[in-house]
């Protein structure tokens, strides 16, 4: 092989590693900030478990009465109870 060559091998392979290193780098930055971005997950997610464990029953009990379901819950157990009594007076109407 000529030294010309060899120069133009070793002049690529630097080019090479200059690009290699180059998206090393940048993978490098992307992995740090989705590790960031996991550690950040992970501790917000590790509080919101402590505050459920923590939570006493009175406050589950008002953060169940607060959604909406429970309200619509509510709503139909009254009315069921309501033709559950108009109900009983028809057939407690038609016994007397």
């Amino acid at each position: 092989m000529s030294i010309k060559k060899l120069e133009e091998d070793v002049h690529k392979s630097r080019k090479e590693n200059k690009e290699l290193k180059k998206e090393i780098k940048e993978l490098k930055i992307h992995n740090n900030f989705l590790l960031d971005r996991l550690e950040q997950w992970a501790e917000r997610n590790f509080q919101e478990r402590q505050k459920w464990m923590n939570m006493t029953i009175d406050e589950v009990l008002a953060l169940s009465q607060s959604k909406s379901d429970y309200a619509k819950e509510k709503k139909l157990a009254r009315e069921m109870e309501e033709v559950h009594e108009s109900q009983f007076k028809v057939d407690s109407k038609g016994i007397a």
